[in-house]
């Protein structure tokens, strides 16, 4: 059986209402999904919501949906849909209109880009979870909770050259997992 053929297989399970159908499809698509509405409202517990509610709305759209290759699709733009009206919704429409400022001149977000960098790093966080734990945590530091260098020398009681160190591995590490993300690994370079 060849990986359509798997795929599909899911997609029947799916849409005839069986739970391993859905689990794959969540398993699939949820974190970077998330990572995805996250760009939109700086969440993280919304944007896990948010993503929670379309896949209730796709389980119950199951038996309307065509084909496997319109599901990644709809969760997107359901996703987006939700963030847009949970923004609009805010108190006073402040995150709203500060959304609304960033758009580009046609009035509509470039969702594509939005797309592509949640997934993107989905998959670095992934290959993250790969590393070896010093690593991992000083990818942490650096990238997630957003520390310098020499605060994370200072924290972890390390000499500096030795955490520039680490981080050139941790990066080095990276980018053998993901060289199809080799610019993106370049921007954490900075």
């Amino acid at each position: 059986m060849n990986y359509t053929e798997f795929v599909e297989d899911y997609f029947h399970f799916f849409q005839e209402g069986e739970e391993q159908g859905f689990n794959y499809f969540f398993h699939f698509h949820y974190k970077p999904l998330v990572h995805f509405a996250y760009s939109f409202l700086n969440n993280t517990e919304s944007a896990e919501d948010i993503t929670e509610e379309a896949f209730l709305k796709l389980w119950q759209k199951r038996e309307t949906i065509e084909s496997v290759s319109s599901i990644k699709p709809w969760l997107y733009a359901t996703v987006r849909n939700n963030c847009i009206d949970v923004l609009r919704k805010q108190k006073n429409g402040a995150a709203y209109n500060n959304y609304i400022k960033k758009l580009p001149p046609r009035f509509a977000p470039d969702v594509t880009q939005s797309i592509i960098i949640s997934e993107s790093m989905h998959q670095v966080f992934l290959a993250v979870q790969n590393l070896p734990p010093k690593y991992q945590q000083l990818f942490n530091l650096l990238y997630v909770q957003g520390k310098e260098v020499k605060e994370i020398a200072l924290e972890l009681n390390l000499p500096l050259s030795t955490v520039k160190s680490q981080k050139a591995r941790t990066l080095q590490l990276l980018r053998k997992q993901l060289p199809h993300l080799g610019i993106l690994i370049l921007l954490l370079t900075k």
